[in-house]
């Protein structure tokens, strides 16, 4: 097997890999690597132009992105011809097609980008989908462990990085979604400019980059400062969910008042 069949297969197996997974992959293709020598970043960029060019004619190529919580850098395989959503039919039921969609635009749509496990868990009881609430919470386990959305430590649930990448297309062509100021790269959850409309990762709002709390764009002040350089987000409301049945809708209190939610985790 040749070093670019080994990272292909190693990509397709585990799907989205850490920066520091995949630079273990790419060290054990490198035959002549001295031993105890570190993989460098010019070589895990010559090894994925490399695997690139031989996937191309295949419409796929290894894509590279940050979780937006803390700023880590991911690999995936992407298809460059077709980001829709639809084109997951083959591993996903259609409801869970709808789910995926329904999650992801309330998301992405939402004034912080995120959105309560409650909210989470009503839209699988939607007249489409129909889920009960251990199924809803069942498939959010899974979609999370396999990073297409994340867990934030608010218990929110937000975008995952797989998403950011595999879907890239799709959520530009149907979002008002920018690029981040600083690093370029697709941003879903950060600091908005309102006076210019920039866009910045809260990973990329270090104080070297940022002077005074003022976008680099228009130097005016930015509207939310308290999260720069945090993976946290402004919505802390927790909500209770019927943990004892499954066919009872996930409502909000009707007073007003919200409880702290039974789980910190979905399960």
């Amino acid at each position: 097997m040749t070093a670019e069949n080994y990272l292909i297969q190693s990509l397709m197996w585990r799907q989205c890999l850490t920066e520091d997974k995949f630079k273990q992959m790419v060290g054990k293709c490198q035959r002549d690597l001295p031993e105890g020598s570190e993989v460098s970043a010019e070589m895990m960029g010559q090894m994925v132009a490399k695997v690139n060019r031989q996937l191309r004619p295949y419409n796929i190529e290894i894509s590279r992105g940050p979780n937006e919580s803390d700023g880590t850098i991911h690999y995936a395989l992407i298809n460059t011809a077709d980001n829709d959503i639809t084109r997951m039919a083959s591993i996903w039921t259609q409801k869970e097609l709808i789910y995926y969609k329904k999650v992801l635009t309330a998301i992405v749509e939402s004034d912080n980008t995120s959105i309560t496990s409650t909210k989470l868990l009503n839209i699988g009881r939607n007249d489409e989908i129909k889920f009960t609430v251990s199924a809803a919470e069942n498939l959010m386990n899974k979609w999370m462990d396999q990073k297409w959305f994340e867990e934030l430590s608010d218990g929110n649930i937000a975008i995952g990085v797989r998403s950011l990448l595999e879907m890239n297309v799709y959520i530009r062509d149907h979002f008002d979604v920018k690029d981040c100021l600083r690093c370029k790269i697709l941003c879903v959850r950060g600091l908005d400019c309102m006076s210019c409309s920039s866009k910045l990762h809260y990973h990329c709002s270090d104080s070297q980059y940022i002077q005074d709390n003022k976008c680099p764009n228009c130097h005016k002040q930015f509207a939310d400062t308290e999260h720069m350089n945090s993976g946290t987000t402004a919505d802390n409301r927790d909500e209770d969910v019927d943990s004892d049945s499954d066919d009872t809708v996930v409502e909000d209190n009707p007073s007003g008042q919200r409880g702290r939610s039974k789980r910190s985790r979905l399960s």
